[in-house]
């Protein structure tokens, strides 16, 4: 006897303490590990969706700049011009 119970008593506790420890780490996998993981997912997606945006803007926004230096470059050319003439 161990602190009153029998080996056969206290391995009954065991049990039904790993039985209880497994169906709460269960729960805990399936309430809150698995929402988790499928919400790291979408923040995932989303962060890889949002890198894109900002790629495409970058990409808009040089070609924007480039656009405006050759415009620029034409008017300094036509106010070079007309101060020659």
């Amino acid at each position: 006897m161990i602190f009153g119970l029998t080996i056969a008593e206290w391995g009954t506790i065991v049990v039904i303490a790993s039985t209880i420890i497994g169906f709460l780490n269960n729960v805990l996998k399936t309430n809150v590990k698995i929402p988790l993981d499928e919400v790291r997912k979408e923040l995932k997606d989303i962060r890889e969706q949002e890198s894109t945006k900002h790629e495409k803007i970058d990409e808009d926004v040089r070609g924007l700049d480039s656009r405006v230096s050759n415009v620029e470059g034409r008017v300094q050319a036509l106010e070079g011009q007309k101060g020659v003439h």
